[in-house]
């Protein structure tokens, strides 16, 4: 396997492979270069955006988006959460990546699916939230059992002390949909309470983030 992986860099990238001080787990996906294109994203791959309210997730997604597509010529799909709220949301949008996914009319041989939320409070029941260990095994178990697909986490984390400070939550166009700064602040400090981070004491190592 380690031998599989190594086929994908060319020498002057196999270094990358190794933990360093400054890279301690360093990443399987090698670098975009010439001669490369596309030899790592055959795979099917959802990339899923989590973390806590107000941390940027749909901005980062579109990012993730235009950076798979620009710099590596993928065809991906951006999915949000928010969309698939109802009583069989979850099924739904499972559905949806495998409409993406086995779409006949594109020949592109290189998809990708992100899923991000626009309000994170409101999608905190779904499943695809991946705020929580279980929502994350889920996720992992449903993609890779109906669609032969990749998880893969990207966790927002901010400095609360520099970004989410009182002002940013009063100025923040949820706190009119809740009603008032307060109330927002409240319903944050109550979500805060039931996320979990992705964890690095082993019992998620079987993850990729």
């Amino acid at each position: 396997e380690d031998s599989e992986v190594e086929d994908a860099y060319v020498k002057s990238q196999v270094h990358l492979l190794k933990p360093s001080s400054h890279n301690p787990k360093p990443t399987m996906v090698p670098p975009p270069i010439e001669g490369l294109s596309g030899h790592h994203l055959r795979h099917r791959v959802v990339l899923a955006v989590v973390g806590l309210p107000l941390r940027g997730q749909a901005f980062i997604a579109h990012r993730l988006k235009n950076y798979l597509d620009f710099f590596h010529g993928a065809q991906s799909e951006l999915f949000n959460v928010n969309d698939y709220l109802g009583p069989n949301g979850d099924e739904e949008l499972l559905e949806a990546l495998r409409r993406h996914f086995e779409d006949a009319s594109s020949h592109h041989g290189h998809k990708h699916a992100i899923i991000y939320t626009t309000n994170a409070l409101q999608a905190a029941d779904a499943k695809w939230s991946g705020h929580s260990k279980s929502r994350r095994r889920w996720m992992k178990k449903a993609l890779e059992a109906e669609l032969g697909a990749e998880l893969h986490l990207v966790e927002i984390q901010v400095n609360e002390e520099l970004e989410h400070n009182l002002m940013y939550v009063k100025s923040h166009h949820l706190a009119e949909e809740f009603g008032d700064a307060d109330t927002l602040q409240s319903h944050l400090q109550s979500f805060r309470r039931r996320f979990v981070t992705i964890q690095e004491d082993g019992t998620e190592d079987y993850l990729q983030y």
